[in-house]
């Protein structure tokens, strides 16, 4: 299967990230983070779910009012996504919208948000249903997902429709490598998601699922797949007129915080070697490799969530069950610009022998007083083995 993606994934922000409230309560504030809002300008959608987005908060949320226009809305608030959420009782006509959103906390405290979006004309009263083959590719990334012992995903309807659009657009434009656009994020406002979304996208010879896990394979795209929580995804894809196929992956960011390795601590029949042009050879510019057909499988380290530290003073090893080393190629954000800043790459220079086990160790400094350590072993395949689905 022959692979063509873009370098890296994408933190697409089509809302303000990272606004700050505070709410006064009888003893002590309450500080909420707004993550992302929606919707907001024009929307495809005549009753649209209306959404506020915070981060990881240390009070409870124990009520949720909303308005639309002045009229209340029914609302509540979705725990595991961190979102107060609320839909009108009946389709909108076109026109302007006005949203009052207030949440009140355990303790007392009141945060108010407020926004305004369009309904426009023609605007439909439900999204199609998504079709059983992005299902089908949805259970790939929870297998890819499960090594890790991370939850499954949640398909969105609003996401799904508009990674569908942008792989439709670029087929069309028959584009040979897609560059990071505005358009995606634009996209994702005018179908109702309450952002932010990291994205990947990949183009390749033959099927989606081969495209996902050889996204999933290269170390600049993995981090998405990774999100820690019950994340949502999107996933539309494309042919061209040449056969090749288009995919479009949006990862909503989640609300919890972790770090996360791969291949995960006593993980079996992990791959023994990768090929660098997956990713353009990229990861093996600034060590002047580049001329290398193959090296030892990715191993990654990502510090996930909204709190997400930019890692440095980073230290690692990789040994052999006899305390050699193996020696491989370290990349951060410090000598690596396509480097996630959250992120650990440590890529074996070798491919790595089959059903032999490896031990890892990765420490690195976050934020002021935040230190990170990681150590793990994981044992790869065994020859003649066929490679995990």
């Amino acid at each position: 299967m022959r692979l063509r993606s873009r370098s890296g994934h994408t933190l697409l922000l089509p809302f303000l990230l990272l606004a700050f409230f505070h709410g006064t309560m009888a003893r002590g504030q309450v500080r909420v983070v707004t993550l992302g809002v929606a919707p907001t300008e024009t929307v495809r959608l005549a009753r649209p779910r209306l959404a506020w987005r915070i981060g990881p908060c240390s009070n409870a949320v124990r009520e949720v009012r909303m308005t639309l226009n002045g009229q209340p809305v029914p609302a509540s608030f979705a725990a595991d996504r961190h979102c107060a959420e609320g839909v009108p009782e009946r389709p909108l006509s076109a026109g302007e919208y006005r949203v009052r959103c207030e949440l009140t906390f355990d303790g007392g405290a009141e945060v108010v948000k407020m926004w305004s979006f369009h309904v426009g004309i023609g605007a439909t009263e439900r999204w199609p249903a998504v079709p059983p083959r992005t299902t089908a590719m949805m259970n790939v990334v929870d297998r890819l997902r499960e090594r890790t012992g991370l939850p499954p995903l949640t398909l969105d309807p609003r996401l799904c429709a508009a990674a569908d659009a942008y792989s439709r657009r670029l087929a069309s434009r028959s584009v040979a490598h897609p560059e990071h656009t505005p358009e995606l994020a634009a996209l994702i406002r005018e179908f109702g998601y309450p952002g932010p979304c990291f994205e990947s996208v990949g183009l390749g010879v033959g099927s989606p699922a081969d495209i996902l896990r050889a996204l999933f394979d290269a170390p600049y795209h993995r981090a998405p797949f990774l999100l820690p929580g019950k994340a949502e995804i999107g996933i539309g894809v494309a042919r061209e007129t040449t056969g090749e196929v288009i995919v479009t992956l949006l990862f909503a960011l989640g609300g919890e915080n972790e770090v996360v390795v791969y291949p995960r601590d006593g993980q079996t029949e992990v791959p023994i070697e990768w090929n660098p042009a997956e990713e353009g050879n990229e990861p093996l510019k600034p060590h002047g490799a580049t001329g290398l057909e193959r090296t030892g499988y990715p191993i990654t380290l990502f510090v996930q969530g909204p709190d997400a530290d930019r890692l440095r003073n980073v230290k690692a090893s990789l040994t052999d069950e006899t305390g050699a080393v193996i020696p491989f190629f370290l990349n951060t954000a410090d000598n690596d610009p396509l480097c996630p800043a959250n992120g650990v790459l440590l890529i074996p220079e070798k491919p790595l022998l089959s059903g032999a086990t490896y031990r890892v160790r990765i420490a690195a400094a976050g934020a002021p007083e935040r230190t990170y350590e990681e150590k793990w072993t994981f044992s790869t395949a065994r020859a003649g083995a066929s490679a995990p689905n």
